[in-house]
């Protein structure tokens, strides 16, 4: 029996799945790290941490398996957290803390890019320059830090630092340096002259091979680290949301993918660049060449429930045992009818990410009259997260991607009620993966197209992937979420000013 092994650099933790190549999983194992905030707006780890913690749960996986079993990982496929950016030298060691993703220290570079060279970027990424990408963040150790630059051999991607550890290859793909800004989303090539143009140094760029290409062999230490045979083949593997959406069955036209965690992310195939919906979306190489898809990045999605617990002062009982909660959460929404009687909740707790980029949005409800009860308020905050999910599919839409159906994953589909909201606020069946760690097994897939397992992305989520009965959308409630959804809009356009104006009072 070939296994393959898929390893998951989350952002609090790595994740290993040993997988058999019809999709049983066989074991898993989970190891954490922590963030580290020196400053306001810095946002950092350690990749030594992450190291360690991939060898704890490759250990704990493999602890589950028997004996006989551990010799038949025939590859292993990395996904990784998207946009760190990990500088090292020229042996491969880091030579400063990865910079994350919600780092917002280098927004003077941003704004810089954005007169400089934005129409460019624009062009070739179909995106705008953020503090999320990796171009101001490179930009900013270049000014801030020369002296870490100048030591500075190469940029590498969280999970492109984990397999430098395995097979000792310095190398990436494009569904994560896609987030460099400076290379083109089509072709997977490096813009090297927009590099010059930014001020940065084009020989940094590691060469950039395909998500499925075999990029190296397990080493002998690493393989004696992590109890593998030595030689075992590793595949270059993808950023967590590509691998996720492979994890999840999104890797063709209509197929729309919606994760809920602390955030959410709607993500979908796309045939190109859709420049008008730039600024409300992103664009990304997928993991398969020639293949894009499209970002909707939602800021509050599990995090506006768990900051309701807080607010009805049940967060002991959300720490306690947080499936028994959000049961009895979804029960208390069911009690309400579709609409909340007419409460709306604006889930904006963190500013506003697709499609409106606002950090100053704020959530709030309206719509509140005294008949308005515990129930309203419960399925309001569920029902407001839906909405800010539809903004981003119907920007898809603008695109001109078919929607036919959702695929869910995360903490948030776990809730059967916040499935049955998402399904008919967006008007289409919402299918549920058995295996929750989409991440994982969608690099598992990648390295079984690497091996030649699998042709492509589709064969590979067929053969992977089962799913639970499709929740239906109900034609009564998909009527009344057709009204309201109109009205949560109006009111957030209502309300844009008074945010400016209550940021200001709070400053």
């Amino acid at each position: 029996m070939s296994l393959l092994l898929g390893i998951d650099l989350g952002t609090s933790a790595a994740k290993v799945m040993a997988v058999t190549p019809e999709g049983r999983v066989l074991s898993t194992g989970t190891a954490g790290y922590p963030l580290h905030t020196p400053h306001p707006g810095w946002v950092e780890q350690d990749p030594a941490d992450w190291w360690a913690a991939v060898q704890t749960a490759t250990a704990q996986a493999l602890a589950q398996m028997r004996e006989a079993d551990r010799g038949d990982i025939a590859g292993i496929g990395l996904s990784g957290h998207m946009s760190g950016l990990v500088l090292v030298d020229r042996d491969g060691n880091p030579v400063r803390p990865c910079i994350m993703l919600t780092d917002t220290r280098s927004q003077a570079q941003s704004a810089r890019l954005r007169q400089t060279v934005g129409t460019r970027v624009g062009t070739l990424t179909g995106n705008t320059p953020l503090d999320a990408f990796l171009a101001p963040k490179l930009l900013w150790v270049k000014e801030q830090e020369p002296d870490t630059y100048e030591k500075a051999y190469a940029f590498l991607f969280p999970k492109d630092y984990i397999r430098y550890r395995l097979t000792g290859d310095l190398s990436t793909e494009p569904s994560d340096a896609g987030n460099t800004l400076f290379m083109d989303s089509r072709t997977g090539r490096w813009d090297r002259d927009l590099m010059q143009d930014m001020g940065l140094d084009p020989e940094m760029a590691p060469s950039a091979v395909t998500s499925t290409t075999i990029t190296g062999r397990l080493t002998q230490e690493a393989a004696e680290r992590l109890g593998l045979p030595q030689g075992v083949p590793v595949v270059a593997g993808g950023g967590d949301m590509a691998c996720s959406a492979v994890g999840i069955g999104a890797v063709e036209p209509g197929i729309v993918s919606v994760t809920i965690g602390t955030a959410a992310q709607v993500l979908a195939c796309v045939p190109d660049i859709a420049n008008q919906v730039g600024g409300q979306l992103t664009f990304h190489p997928h993991a398969e060449a020639g293949a894009l898809f499209a970002l909707g990045s939602i800021f509050s999605g599990g995090l506006a429930t768990g900051w309701l617990a807080k607010v009805l002062g049940e967060e002991e009982g959300l720490k306690r045992d947080p499936g028994a909660y959000f049961e009895a959460l979804g029960r208390q929404a069911a009690a309400a009818r579709p609409g909340s009687g007419g409460v709306i909740f604006l889930p904006f707790l963190v500013g506003s990410g697709s499609p409106f980029w606002n950090p100053r949005a704020q959530a709030g409800w309206v719509g509140l009259t005294v008949s308005s009860g515990r129930p309203e308020l419960v399925r309001s905050v569920m029902e407001g997260v839906a909405y800010n999910v539809r903004d981003s599919v119907e920007a898809l839409r603008l695109t001109g991607a078919p929607v036919n159906r959702v695929h869910i994953a995360g903490g948030g589909a776990g809730s059967a009620v916040w499935r049955q909201i998402i399904a008919d606020v967006l008007g289409v069946p919402v299918l549920q993966p058995a295996c929750r760690n989409t991440s994982a097994l969608g690099a598992a897939a990648l390295a079984g197209i690497g091996l030649g397992l699998y042709r492509d992305m589709r064969e590979a989520a067929q053969t992977l992937i089962t799913y639970g009965a499709p929740v239906e959308p109900e034609a009564r409630a998909v009527d009344r979420y057709n009204r309201l959804y109109p009205a949560y809009r109006r009111i957030y356009a209502s309300l844009e000013g008074a945010f400016d104006e209550l940021t200001r009072l709070k400053d």
